[in-house]
C-alpha cells in the first residue's frame, strides 16, 4: 500500500513537471506573439500620427495662399474638428448598434 502511494506521488509529480513545461513553452510563444503585436501597433500608431500631421499640414499650406494666417488656422483646425467629431459620431454610433 505504502509503495503504491509512492508510486502514485511520483506520476503526479512526473506529470506536473510534463504540464509545466508544456505550459512554459506555450507562455513563450504567446510572449513572443503579443511582443510582436505591440511592436507592429506602435509603428503603425507613429506612422498615422505622422501622416495625419503631414495632411493637417499640407490643408493649412493650401489655405494659407488663399487666406491670411489666422484665417488659414482658424480654418484647419474646424476642418481637424469635423474630421475627428465624424468618426467619434461614428464610433459611438457604432457601439450603440452592436449593444
Amino acid at each position: 500500500m505504502l509503495r503504491s502511494l509512492a508510486e502514485l506521488g511520483i506520476a503526479f509529480v512526473e506529470l506536473a513537471e510534463a504540464e509545466g513545461k508544456r505550459l512554459a513553452s506555450g507562455t513563450k510563444k504567446t510572449a513572443a506573439a503579443v511582443a510582436g503585436m505591440v511592436i507592429v501597433a506602435t509603428v503603425a500608431g507613429a506612422t498615422l500620427a505622422v501622416g495625419t500631421g503631414l495632411l493637417v499640414w499640407a490643408l493649412y499650406a493650401l489655405l494659407a495662399g488663399y487666406f491670411v494666417m489666422p484665417a488659414a488656422l482658424a480654418l484647419t483646425g474646424l476642418a481637424v474638428w469635423l474630421v475627428v467629431g465624424g468618426g467619434a459620431w461614428l464610433a459611438i454610433s457604432a457601439m450603440r448598434r452592436k449593444s
